[in-house]
């Protein structure tokens, strides 16, 4: 099986690595590519991704050419990469932001589209913004994307119920998967 990650809009392997945390994020694809499974992740940036890359052997990294505004690699990824996405069995994202790129990514090729959302970007938005015209805008996107997924992934049953009754979201469309801790690092005294 091939999974292709899409990474959230505009973040880069550099930007975990900065705020401490590229490990968490990448443990588990390391531990599904052990398996057999062959992970390819498409990330926001460029030179010193492609360093940090090699410390990830298992994981194929597409990055983004230096000169491209991220915007525009969003949309054209799907294309510059369409030979190596062709062998993808499905497309997943890190995250809602940005996930236009893994949609128009599954239906070039005929894959199914998993959508993750560890958070409700509209509803942030909003607690921070108040009801904007841009909140709006985010509203409508996340209508569509959730509308376009083959499946949902959420990090709470608060989300889920949140979809099934803003977004009319089918119940059977959506799985609630906790974000993972690290048991090792992370233990009651």
């Amino acid at each position: 099986m091939h999974i292709v990650l899409v990474s959230t809009f505009g973040i880069s392997l550099e930007h975990w690595e900065r705020v401490g945390i590229l490990d968490r994020e990448l443990k588990p694809y390391q531990r599904l590519a052990r398996k057999g499974l062959r992970i390819s992740f498409l990330t926001y940036g460029g030179k010193k991704d492609i360093e940090i890359a090699a410390k990830y052997p298992a994981i194929t990294f597409l990055t983004k050419p230096p000169y491209m505004p991220n915007l525009v690699f969003s949309i054209l990824a799907p294309f510059i990469y369409l030979r190596l996405f062709r062998t993808a069995d499905i497309f997943k994202t890190n995250q809602i932001y940005g996930w236009w790129t893994a949609y128009i990514s599954a239906k070039l090729t005929g894959k199914p589209f998993l959508l993750r959302c560890g958070f409700i970007l509209s509803l942030n938005y909003e607690r921070k913004h108040g009801s904007t015209l841009i909140t709006k805008i985010i509203k409508f996107q996340e209508r569509i994307a959730f509308r376009q997924a083959n499946h949902i992934i959420v990090t709470t049953q608060a989300m889920k119920d949140f979809l099934l009754q803003f977004y009319h979201v089918l119940e059977e469309m959506v799985s609630v998967v906790p974000n993972s801790v690290d048991v090792t690092q992370f233990t009651p005294a």
